[in-house]
């Protein structure tokens, strides 16, 4: 691939702002969409993702090639095409593919070379190769059949055209046959089989002589680890019992703790008790014997100087 200077690249980036890339179709546009769809290619030829619009694209250039008429032409495509087949010129008896130059392209003097059956041939040629660059990329693809359906059904009319060279005609026909090798036969959905998992046969292991201990199978080493292993596990159970006994042990006490607490708690609380109920009863009975002293001082002595009780 001829690598691009700094004047071509700044004519790509000229040319979305210098023209509409609104439109379907344009003569400047759609063939930098072109160019830009094979660098894009480039991007995609080692992840071979799928780029379904640069397809879609040039489906609708290889179209506007086609002797369809305008209608049938607009149904087969989502894109606007317009009349651009080569049946109005004449046939071109020899022809030479070249590179787009962008500078040509965009000059004021370009639209007479547009409109030239050289440019339409040579839009079509560089169609064919890019579409057969995007069929051997995608060709480990399960829709690859279905992607290229609607491109195989327009190639018969381009290998059938006779304003077309001899060199287009082969080309059309080699991405023919390639598109024909994709075809395989559908094959029905099969829920994968699964293989019967085999009952587990719990066997006992029945020693010939047993002494009650259980014995260590394997190397030194095995035996060792397993040794200690044992000695651990005696020694973690060993200690958690130690630890139970001693959080037995706190509990009970701090228990009782609380119990003593509570009952001397209670015995204090009944001495203050009896204290007050003591202390009351004195002074309801200080103030009954004032009352009575009270009265008596208050009725005076008798006739016979003795004084009334009441």
């Amino acid at each position: 691939m001829t690598l691009l200077d700094l004047t071509q690249l700044l004519d790509l980036f000229l040319v979305a702002q210098l023209y509409p890339t609104s439109d379907y179709h344009h003569h400047v546009v759609t063939p930098t969409m072109l160019f830009m769809s094979q660098l894009l290619s480039q991007y995609v030829r080692l992840s071979k993702r799928f780029m379904p619009e640069a397809v879609q694209f040039l489906k609708t250039v290889l179209i506007m090639h086609t002797d369809l008429n305008t209608e049938d032409k607009q149904k087969s495509s989502l894109l606007r095409v317009e009349d651009f087949n080569l049946l109005k010129s004449k046939p071109i008896e020899t022809f030479n593919p070249s590179p787009f130059n962008l500078s040509h392209l965009m000059a004021a003097d370009s639209r007479a070379f547009l409109q030239s059956d050289d440019f339409k041939m040579t839009t079509l040629w560089y169609t064919l190769v890019l579409l057969r660059k995007f069929t051997k990329l995608y060709a480990d693809l399960p829709s690859v059949t279905q992607i290229f359906q609607p491109i195989r059904t327009h190639l018969q009319s381009v290998t059938n055209e006779l304003m077309h060279t001899e060199c287009i005609k082969k080309l059309a026909s080699e991405l023919t046959n390639d598109l024909e090798s994709f075809k395989k036969p559908w094959q029905p959905l099969v829920r994968p089989l699964t293989r019967p998992q085999p009952i587990k046969q719990f066997e006992p292991r029945v020693a010939e002589k047993f002494d009650g201990r259980k014995k260590i199978v394997g190397h030194k080493d095995f035996q060792a680890r397993k040794r200690e292993q044992i000695k651990y596990k005696k020694l973690m159970k060993g200690s958690e019992k130690e630890i139970r006994k001693d959080q037995s042990f706190l509990s009970e006490h701090i228990f009782q703790e609380k119990i003593r607490l509570n009952k001397e708690r209670e015995d204090k609380t009944k001495k203050i008790l009896n204290s007050l109920a003591q202390q009351e009863g004195d002074f309801k009975s200080m103030l009954k014997r004032k009352r009575k002293a009270d009265t008596t001082a208050a009725a005076g002595p008798d006739k016979k100087g003795k004084v009334v009780k009441f």
